[in-house]
């Protein structure tokens, strides 16, 4: 059977209104319009809260469903509205089609109907409702594209490499500092009407997609100036001027064909949990102003056994592995301190392999303690020691000793004294010769025996 009872079964009639409420209490974006031609003005004859609320109709692209698409509308208080009864005859079912663009000439009058209760819309007078940023030159002076000029960052300054004067790197000439400056905001470039689309919330928010010829650009951009602007030429300038955090629950993968500049103003802080693989096919710079401290194996000292209770990792710390395939050069200022091995950690070894020569140059003391021997070993060449003054060799509990594999020379151009404390020994394989070119003493507190033979020569010149 066909009902006879529907929406619009006693026609439409047509309404232009004013929105005079739109907080409905069942947050089911409906509004409250007062009707030009249906409603009076006075607001003691008819309150706006007497006013029927009505429903806005949603575009296609909104299902208007299950929270769904763009709710609720953006219809504010004072905006003028377009629609048609349900209920032609008794007239409290209104329908609002949309809203009516124009150009306002008076301010709002709470105290009269058709207009903003509060007061605040419309907030420009004597000028068209389309938003400032679609008419030209009159968007020039939009409060949100001043912001962005006004946060203009210039002169950003770039790193530079280290220059190393003192020959370690030859060639080595020092950076002049480069900056880099942000584009400006639309790149300068002028918004034509009617090609600029924006949408501007209530707060200010603004969201631009600029259609210019030859200025096309997207914008997002926040009350407090945060945002994100897409230039004509295809540059894109993001901006955060609060904190800003990122999070990649998976992986994240970076490509610049170009260079990368960064600078940051405060604090670098990096934790990598897992390893650091950092590979660079050309040089590598690293200029630091102030000091350097590098601590490898920061965990500390850990020990890790299988099920059966052998050995997986141990030795604690971490190992640091260099492989250089070119030279070494090194230039420090001040001083050099080192350790290996610790109270801690017992006694290790420090091994070093020269392939070919070791030069060093002191310009003041030389010192070598060992707690244990001291070995000096040279396999194929020569061991030579030269002072310009004195050279001592002396224990302080067992023996001196000095072996040749053939033949020992000890010459001095001055005196030369040997002493010992209790007895000396000379022992002499074959044939012993001694020759003053002057006189010659020999003194003893007791007895002198001379033992040879058949003969011993005394002064035979004589």
């Amino acid at each position: 059977m066909v009902s006879n009872d529907f929406m619009g079964i006693d026609g439409f009639r047509w309404f232009i209104g004013v929105v005079e409420d739109r907080k409905d209490p069942e947050k089911a974006s409906r509004v409250r319009v007062r009707c030009f031609g249906y409603h009076d003005d006075d607001l003691e004859k008819i309150p706006t809260e007497d006013l029927p609320w009505a429903q806005v109709m949603a575009p296609t692209d909104s299902p208007s469903m299950a929270g769904m698409g763009n709710t609720p509308h953006f219809l504010v208080e004072g905006s003028h509205v377009f629609g048609f009864f349900l209920d032609a005859n008794s007239m409290q079912r209104p329908m609002v089609l949309g809203s009516i663009p124009g150009k306002p000439f008076d301010s709002a009058n709470p105290e009269k109907g058709f207009s903003d209760p509060n007061g605040r819309y419309p907030k420009i007078k004597k000028e068209p409702d389309t938003n400032r940023l679609v008419r030209g030159s009159m968007g020039e002076q939009h409060p949100s594209l001043l912001k962005r000029r006004g946060m203009k960052q210039t002169e950003v300054p770039i790193s530079t490499k280290p220059h190393l004067a003192t020959g370690v790197q030859p060639g080595s000439v020092k950076d002049e500092r480069k900056t880099w400056d942000e584009p400006d905001a639309k790149s300068n470039a002028p918004s034509f009407y009617p090609y600029n689309h924006v949408h501007e919330s209530e707060i200010g928010h603004i969201h631009e997609i600029d259609d210019t010829p030859g200025g096309a650009r997207l914008l997002q951009q926040h009350i407090t100036g945060t945002f994100t602007e897409i230039h004509p030429t295809g540059d894109k300038v993001v901006k955060v001027v609060g904190e800003s955090y990122e999070i990649t629950i998976k992986d994240k993968s970076i490509l610049i064909e170009g260079d990368l500049n960064v600078t940051v103003k405060g604090n670098k802080n990096e934790l990598i949990q897992g390893d650091y693989v950092l590979e660079v096919e050309g040089d590598m710079y690293t200029k630091i102003h102030k000091n350097q401290r590098t601590k490898v194996g920061a965990q500390g000292f850990t020990t890790t056994f299988d099920e059966d209770g052998a050995l997986i990792s141990g030795a604690g710390g971490g190992n640091r592995q260099e492989e250089i395939l070119g030279s070494h050069a090194f230039d420090i200022r001040q001083g050099v301190k080192g350790r290996v091995g610790s109270a801690e950690d017992g006694a290790k070894d420090y091994d070093v392999t020269i392939g070919g020569n070791e030069k060093r140059y002191i310009g003041g003391e030389f010192g070598l303690l060992a707690i244990n021997d001291i070995i000096q070993t040279s396999g194929a060449g020569d061991v030579l020691i030269s002072a310009k003054n004195n050279m001592s060799l002396k224990t302080t509990t067992g023996i001196v000793a000095i072996g040749a594999g053939t033949n020992v020379n000890i010459q001095s151009v001055a005196t030369m004294l040997l002493k010992s404390g209790t007895t000396y020994t000379e022992t002499v394989g074959t044939t012993r010769t001694s020759t003053s070119g002057s006189t010659w003493t020999h003194t003893s507190g007791g007895n002198i025996t001379i033992t040879g033979g058949p003969l011993i020569n005394l002064n035979p010149l004589g």
